[in-house]
């Protein structure tokens, strides 16, 4: 019962995905469409909002939990200590944050991404006869106008629900690691 159950989640989680990301292609090639080079390059800045105080504050902590965390290399770029969060200026800090949230979300994204179009190639496998899977999922992480829908609905994603993606990306990757087939097969004999 609860894998059956886990088997329709799965195959719905597949199909909205699917209809998600299609929705997002199509409105964002329609945005581009309409927009100029100034409107695609004026959104490019890491923007601040109005309390400077208190977004500054929160940038620093952040930053340093980083550097306590031992992350720094990955996620700034470079090895930093504590006391060169606290001896910053405020244009350092913007950069420094700048760069952490293009890389953390590069990385979160490339991940979920991935688990999408495995789910994707899932889901199809199981109602049509896919010949080689594994190709089919290279083929559909090399398309560029894929990628750029997966990337850039990935993203939004990432910004608009943060920490609360983690248990969402755990299903995801469970669900890619587990035979349907086997599991509905077992479901049967029983």
């Amino acid at each position: 019962m609860i894998l059956q159950l886990l088997s329709i989640i799965t195959n719905v989680t597949v199909l909205s995905l699917s209809g998600y990301v299609i929705f997002k292609y199509i409105k964002i090639k329609n945005k581009l469409y309409k927009m100029n080079a100034e409107e695609l390059l004026s959104g490019t800045e890491c923007n601040e909002g109005d309390d400077v105080e208190d977004k500054q504050k929160i940038k620093r902590e952040r930053l340093s939990a980083i550097v306590a965390g031992g992350s720094s290399k990955q996620y700034l770029g470079k090895e930093l200590q504590l006391s060169d969060i606290d001896t910053m200026t405020i244009e350092q800090i913007n950069k420094l944050y700048c760069r952490f949230e293009a890389r953390l979300g590069a990385s979160m994204t490339k991940t979920l991404g991935n688990s999408f179009i495995a789910l994707y190639v899932m889901g199809v496998s199981k109602y049509f006869n896919v010949i080689n899977p594994p190709k089919l999922i290279q083929d559909l992480e090399e398309d560029p106008f894929i990628n750029n829908a997966l990337n850039t609905s990935c993203c939004e994603l990432y910004y608009r629900y943060g920490m609360y993606l983690a248990p969402f990306t755990a299903l995801i990757t469970t669900a890619r690691h587990i035979d349907f087939e086997t599991v509905n097969n077992d479901i049967k004999n029983e």
